[in-house]
C-alpha cells in the first residue's frame, strides 16, 4: 500500500519527498508531525535499540564502536540534518573524552565546540531555524536536567 509506505518512509528516514497530502492531513489532525522529524532523539532510539541488542555478549569498547558505526549509518542515509549531525558530533565527543582521554564528558562544552564547528562549516547554518532550536532545545535539557538533579 502507497499510503503505507509513505508513512513507514517518513517516520523512520524522514522522506519528505514521498509525503503525500494525505499522511500530512493525517500528522496535522493527530498533532503528530513532530514524528516525522529527525532530531537527536531518533538517533538516539537508534542507537539505544543496537547498544541493548549487543549488551549482553559484548564489553562495553565495542558497544562505543558499534553506536558510532550505527549511528554513522544513519548520518549517511538520512543526510546531514542539523540536528542529527549535532546529535552525532556529542555523542562523538562524548565516546572520544569518556573512552580514549579517560574524562568525564562536559555536555555544554561538546555543545558549544558542535555548534561553532557548524558555524564554522556553514556560516548561514546560524540563520536556519532547525539550528536554532536544536541548539536551545538541547542547552535547555542539559541546563534543566542538572538543576533538577541537583535538587534531589
Amino acid at each position: 500500500d502507497l499510503q503505507t509506505g509513505n508513512l513507514t518512509g517518513k517516520l523512520g528516514f524522514d522522506f519528505s519527498q514521498v509525503r503525500s497530502r494525505e499522511v500530512s492531513h493525517w500528522f496535522k489532525i493527530t498533532g503528530t508531525q513532530y514524528l516525522a522529524s529527525i532530531s537527536g532523539f531518533h538517533l538516539n532510539i537508534v542507537v539505544r535499540f543496537f547498544r541493548n541488542i549487543f549488551s549482553g555478549f559484548l564489553k562495553n569498547k565495542f558497544l562505543n564502536l558499534i553506536s558510532l558505526l550505527v549511528s554513522s549509518f544513519y548520518l549517511l542515509s538520512i543526510g546531514p540534518k542539523i540536528p542529527l549531525v549535532r546529535a552525532f558530533l556529542m555523542l562523538l565527543f562524548s565516546i572520544i573524552s569518556t573512552k580514549f582521554l579517560l574524562r568525564q564528558n562536559n555536555s555544554i562544552h561538546s555543545l558549544f565546540i558542535v555548534g561553532l564547528l557548524l558555524i564554522y562549516n556553514d556560516i548561514s547554518a546560524i540563520n536556519s531555524i532547525s539550528f536554532q532550536l536544536s541548539f536551545v532545545a538541547t542547552a535547555s535539557i542539559i541546563f534543566f536536567t542538572k538543576n533538577i538533579y541537583a535538587r534531589c
